[in-house]
């Protein structure tokens, strides 16, 4: 199994300049084409934009949605040529990469958003596990049969029956979470779920990671702060996410600053250069491409560690009544200022924020010198 993750980082790894380009084109339609984007709002275009942009957004949209697919394919591909180079040879390589082309392809019909990385490692252990059972005469039939296997799989979910998995998913997650978390256990757990699914490669939890001001909970601590009243729901998802989404669920901010803090002294690669900026408004897909925290238990164990330590301290300035998180900012905001505008406590809350990356820092250490020493570093 080592084997085939380490040649799905290496695919995906490959992808960076395709990943970046698209999380730079998905940041900017959440800046600018979006009515409720971040600068359509502030700088009061964002009305007049609705009609004019709508099919320009569409247009965006599909770009997006086809790119990640496309993006999901070649890291299969790539991944499973390099596992079966040497194996196979001329037309069966041949063969055998048209219809995991194909088969992928279909696969992410319903499931292309880039946030569900997980496809691609199934996919690859999918055909690859029955492959490495069987004896090398074999070997040829069988990863055919696998990828058809899959193939009918996918062919019956998707375009028959008109299902998804990770649409079903979601759904379940959105209905669970109802009405929004109301106290810390259960903003804990959700928390808990959202870094989980992001280090597993799932897009089930952007409910959690961006929770809906419209939710009940957040409603009732929006009007009761209007009305000058106490706020009834403190640790609720979206007060507390001022303090844990940082970069995406796991502080991915927080890890990438200390990757950079250790990497002072050394050249670092441009494509990883380029992810600082889409890391900021915590979009952690290009970092995930250039360096190997999916799927890695000791990065997962210290996410949930320092995720926790900043719920904890969040919970703590809010019980010593730090102005809460309950108003409506607009789509696209950074979590790194979305404290400040939520709360109407901007400096406040910067310096709230600088001192928890520092100590999220501390915590991200250790891990991140592991990352080092791997040196699996996208085209370092």
């Amino acid at each position: 199994m080592k084997e085939n993750m380490q040649a799905v980082r290496r695919s995906m790894q490959q992808m960076l300049p395709l990943v970046l380009a698209l999380t730079w084109l998905y940041i900017l339609q959440q800046l600018f084409l979006r009515p409720d984007g971040y600068f359509a709002v502030t700088l009061g275009y964002g009305r007049s934009i609705m009609s004019s942009f709508g099919d320009v957004n569409r247009v965006v949209t599909l770009f997006l949605d086809k790119g990640f697919q496309i993006m999901g394919v070649l890291v299969i591909v790539l991944a499973i040529q390099k596992r079966l180079h040497d194996q196979f040879q001329g037309h069966q390589q041949t063969v055998l990469l048209t219809l995991v082309t194909l088969v992928s392809w279909q696969m992410l019909n319903t499931t292309a958003s880039l946030m569900n990385l997980v496809v691609l490692p199934l996919m690859v252990l999918a055909i690859m596990t029955p492959v490495q059972l069987v004896k090398p005469r074999h070997q040829y039939a069988v990863a055919i049969l696998a990828t058809l296997l899959i193939g009918a799989y996918a062919v019956t979910l998707h375009s028959w029956l008109k299902m998804s998995l990770f649409g079903l998913m979601q759904q379940g997650l959105v209905t669970l979470i109802g009405d929004g978390s109301t106290d810390l256990w259960q903003t804990w757990l959700w928390l808990l779920t959202a870094v989980l699914g992001n280090w597993l490669g799932l897009n089930a939890v952007a409910g959690v990671i961006r929770p809906d001001i419209s939710s009940t909970a957040a409603n009732e601590n929006l009007v009761a702060a209007l009305q000058h009243q106490t706020i009834p729901h403190t640790f609720s998802l979206y007060p507390l996410s001022a303090f844990v989404w940082f970069g995406g669920a796991g502080l991915m901010l927080a890890l990438l600053i200390t990757y950079l803090i250790q990497a002072r002294n050394k050249p670092l690669p441009l494509l990883l250069i380029l992810t600082i900026i889409p890391t900021f408004f915590d979009q952690w897909w290009a970092l995930a491409f250039a360096l190997p925290v999916m799927w890695n238990w000791h990065v997962l164990r210290t996410m949930i560690m320092a995720s926790t330590v900043n719920l904890g301290v969040g919970a703590l300035l809010l019980a010593m009544h730090l102005a809460p998180a309950v108003y409506w900012v607009p789509s696209g905001t950074p979590t790194i200022l979305f404290g400040g505008l939520a709360s109407h406590s901007m400096w406040l809350y910067i310096l709230v924020t600088v001192v928890l990356l520092a100590l999220d820092v501390v915590i991200f250490w250790r891990v991140v010198q592991e990352l080092h020493k791997s040196g699996e570093v996208a085209y370092a």
